[in-house]
C-alpha cells in the first residue's frame, strides 16, 4: 500500500495514519517478517542519566525501545535513515519533528541536504507551546 503524509495536516493524525498503515501491512501475508517501514525515536530530553532506569520501569515495555534520553543526534539519525532508505530501495522519507523552535529549524535544514540520491526527506512538523 502506498501512502503519502498530507501537507498542513497535524503531528497526530499522521501517526494515526502511519499505525493504520502498519496495522493493514502487518496483515499481509509475511508482513511481519517485512521491513517497517516506520521508524520512530522519542528524545526526553529533561531526564538525568541517574533517572533513566526509575522512569524506564514505569513506562510500558512496548514503547521503551523507541524512548532515548539526551538530545537527538539529528546528523546521525539523518545518516541512518537515508541510508536504510537507499537499503530498502524507498524513495521518501517522511521526517515528522515536535519539539523547540531550534530543533525544528535544524531538521528542517537537514532534509534537504540529506536528500540525495534518490532518496527525498520530506519535512513535516508541529509545534505545542505551554
Amino acid at each position: 500500500m502506498n501512502e503519502q503524509l498530507v501537507m498542513g495536516t497535524t503531528f497526530a493524525s499522521q501517526l494515526s495514519r502511519i499505525n493504520n498503515v502498519n496495522a493493514i501491512n502487518s496483515d499481509v501475508e509475511g508482513g511481519a517478517a517485512r521491513y517497517d517501514p516506520l521508524y520512530t525515536e522519542f528524545y526526553l530530553t529533561r531526564v538525568r542519566p541517574d533517572e533513566a532506569e526509575q522512569k524506564l520501569a514505569n513506562i510500558d515495555p512496548k514503547l521503551q525501545s523507541c524512548l532515548r534520553f539526551g538530545r537527538p543526534k539529528l546528523e546521525e539519525i539523518f545518516k541512518e535513515m537515508h541510508q536504510l532508505c537507499k537499503t530498502h530501495g524507498d524513495k521518501h522519507c517522511a521526517v515528522l519533528v515536535c519539539g523547540p523552535d531550534a530543533m525544528i529549524h535544524d531538521a528542517r535544514m537537514l532534509c534537504p541536504a540529506w536528500s540525495t540520491d534518490g532518496v527525498k526527506f520530506e519535512f513535516h512538523s508541529e509545534t505545542f507551546d505551554y
